[in-house]
């Protein structure tokens, strides 16, 4: 495909997307990694428009010592070691959103992120949690190989085991 075709794909994709280089210290271990582009989505879903993060180190525009930011930067640093596509889940409180980010390898030093709005699969299991710990009867999930995913309270207190039991 041609370049330009390729950045054009880029730019009007319908999911956010943003392109990386990682930055390694002296030993080669990846500490960091400068945004070398994001599209249009990426600036409405995460806040942040191309001028604020093109060019800077995600260790500039994001304060790692948060849950996020240290949650973030394992995740790039494990995707770049072990050359493999990491997915983390991240509260973005500035827009008020649960974000599942893809990190996907490009090559020895680039890589590449799509992320989805999953605020509304939280916003279930946030019910479902309100639900069991509440309800005064027995109430459990299982698989489809009937094994026990949770149980409430009234489960474990009416045939006497432990939700790990």
């Amino acid at each position: 495909m041609k370049e330009h075709l390729l950045e054009y794909l880029f730019k009007k994709s319908p999911v956010a997307l943003s392109y990386h280089k990682a930055i390694f210290d002296k030993d080669g271990v990846p500490y960091d990694c400068e945004f070398l582009d994001v599209n249009n989505i990426y600036e409405s879903m995460i806040g942040l428009k191309d001028y604020e993060v093109i060019g800077k180190r995600y260790n500039e525009i994001f304060k790692i010592g948060n849950t996020i930011g240290d949650e973030w930067k394992r995740a790039f640093i494990e995707a770049i070691i072990d050359n493999k596509t990491v997915f983390i889940d991240v509260d973005n409180e500035v827009v008020s959103k649960w974000i599942r980010i893809t990190i996907f390898i490009l090559d020895n030093e680039h890589f590449a992120c799509i992320f989805n709005d999953v605020s509304k699969e939280y916003m279930k299991e946030k019910e479902i949690e309100g639900i069991f710990k509440v309800n005064i009867d027995m109430l459990c999930v299982i698989d489809e190989n009937l094994n026990f995913l949770k149980v409430n309270r009234e489960f474990e207190k009416v045939l006497g085991y432990t939700t790990e039991e």
